[in-house]
């Protein structure tokens, strides 16, 4: 429904109301009074084919937040398709943030959030715009276990103005809630389907925005969807998935790129999960599964950000449903939604990570050995560690930062760039994040991992910004809002992707091209490690 239409049964009780009015018999009749002036509707309140739903005014922006996008999967619904949501009478009010989604905190200790977090949150311009604008929307990072839409990295206000579009951000399902591909599952889905659970809720939330973007002024012909970190695995999910089709028209993969967990992994997994929650030889796995606690669900091995010594990991899995294969390989064959991409990484993926995953200081090139021996096994730490040798980096931690990023980041952003441009002729994109900040918490890290975030969000929680860094993430956001317009960031220093060349942009206050980044490791990691 329009904003400038009247309800059905409105129309229809002032049909009626009128009827009345006019009728009676003879004399009696009395000439009908001067109508009421019409109450002026609330400009803060935006009708969606679910129900109306108010916002708040912060700048030049309206902010409606928590606006259910499909059920909330509870009960029979956990490890199910999303449902539709119920629609509801009345204006719901959008003036706070839902709860995130159950997950251990960041030091894997407190479990938070709630099953019941399906919602998205919508930044639109306060004035009306002569055009509809293209739409942002944004999955969060958190590798696919922690975050939430409602972190105050993602307040959408400067991305949305400095962007001229409309920004969505979404919560999906995290941990095992979202991503447990255990086979009882497949036993009671119509399309034998497990797991990816995740990635249907951005699907459905995709859908949602097709369903209602243009009553927040938003074109649902010109959606970008991206993401940094497992939000951007996620986005390439939704690139390989046919479910997805004509959902969006733009992609852009910050810091990952086509994630897809091993059949051992998964295997390894599923074993863990029966045996942790007490499911091993149940009659009916996955009844027993579903009656244990949300928490004990979320305090599963592998569903926190600390090290766990049982190998369990959650991330998309081929199902042949959502996912018929690996990303990769059907961008690869054009089988996938072919649109315009930009995928990239930063400078020093893993110096704001690795010291979750080690125990201690590495001070020798023995420990560096066997670190790496016991990461990626003794014939690859053969091939790999003359590649990175020990003499040339300050410290054992910062040739593992080196080794780690190469395998986790620049490496499978090369290969998915290679896949689109070999199985489509959209444009696509490449880039490597070098903004360095001098100043927050930030500075000690170089342009790492998350770092991208301030700058493409204008927030700035591990930076303290110089003119130069405003100026910076300002140009970026620009050209986020151009490419998301039109498909193209619209500046000739963004040279198409080539498998030749292999050119990217040196994202800094002085952007340069170049071409082979990391070429030599990525040809050594494409070798032995091309699905990891």
């Amino acid at each position: 429904m329009s904003l400038g239409m009247r309800p059905l049964g409105l129309l229809f009780l002032g049909f009626l109301g009128a009827w009345i009015g006019c009728s009676g018999a003879g004399p009696d009749l009395v000439a009908p009074s001067e109508p009421a002036p019409a109450r002026p509707r609330d400009p803060n309140v935006v009708t969606t084919a679910e129900g109306d739903v108010r916002g708040s005014v912060d700048g030049e922006t309206r902010v409606f937040k928590a606006i259910p996008f499909a059920a909330p999967p509870v009960g029979e619904l956990r490890w199910r398709p999303p449902a539709p949501v119920t629609p509801w009478q009345g204006v719901r009010d959008g003036g706070s943030f839902s709860s995130a989604c159950t997950q251990l905190d960041p030091r894997g200790v407190r479990t938070i959030g709630s099953e019941d977090c399906l919602y998205l949150n919508v930044w639109a311009p306060r004035a009306a715009t002569s055009e509809p604008l293209p739409v942002l929307f944004w999955m969060h990072g958190g590798d696919n276990v922690i975050g939430s839409a409602t972190e105050p990295s993602y307040d959408a206000r400067q991305l949305a103005e400095g962007a001229r579009a409309v920004v969505i951000t979404i919560n999906y399902r995290l941990g095992a809630f979202g991503f447990l591909a255990h086979p009882a599952f497949a036993r009671e889905n119509e399309h034998g389907s497990t797991g990816n659970y995740a990635v249907l809720d951005a699907i459905a939330a995709l859908q949602w925005v097709q369903r209602n973007v243009a009553a927040f002024g938003g074109d649902p012909a010109r959606v970008l969807v991206f993401g940094q970190s497992a939000g951007a695995s996620n986005t390439c999910a939704l690139v390989g998935s046919p479910l997805a089709k004509g959902l969006f028209s733009r992609a852009m993969m910050l810091s990952l790129a086509c994630h897809i967990l091993a059949p051992g992994v998964v295997a390894s997994t599923n074993a863990s999960v029966e045996r942790h929650l007490g499911c091993e030889g149940a009659a009916d796995v996955a009844a027993c599964l579903r009656s244990q606690s949300a928490r004990d669900v979320a305090r599963l091995p592998g569903a926190s950000l600390v090290a766990s010594e049982v190998p369990a990991d959650y991330y998309e899995t081929i199902d042949g449903w959502v996912l018929p294969d690996h990303p990769e390989t059907t961008m690869s064959r054009g089988k996938h939604n072919e649109v315009p991409m930009i995928l990239g990484t930063t400078r020093d993926e893993y110096q704001s990570v690795i010291d979750l995953m080690l125990a201690k200081p590495v001070e020798t090139e023995a420990e560096l050995r066997e670190i790496v021996t016991r990461w990626f096994g003794a014939r690859a730490a053969n091939a790999l560690l003359p590649l990175y040798p020990f003499a040339s980096y300050a410290s054992g931690r910062d040739a593992l930062v080196a080794i780690v990023s190469d395998h986790a980041m620049h490496c499978p952003t090369r290969r998915a760039a290679r896949a689109a441009v070999r199985g489509q002729r959209a444009p696509v994109f490449r880039y490597l994040f070098s903004q360095v900040p001098t100043a927050g918490a930030g500075a000690a890290y170089g342009a790492a991992h998350g770092l991208d975030v301030d700058y493409v969000f204008r927030t700035f929680r591990s930076v303290t910004p110089t003119p130069e860094d405003l100026a910076f993430a300002e140009a970026l956001v620009a050209t986020i809002g151009r490419f998301a317009a039109t498909g193209d960031p619209g500046d000739a220093r963004w040279p198409r992707y080539d498998l030749a060349t292999d050119p990217y942009v040196v994202l800094r206050s002085s952007p340069e091209i170049a071409h082979g980044l990391r070429a030599k490791a990525c040809d050594l990691w494409d070798e032995i490690a091309p699905d990891s």
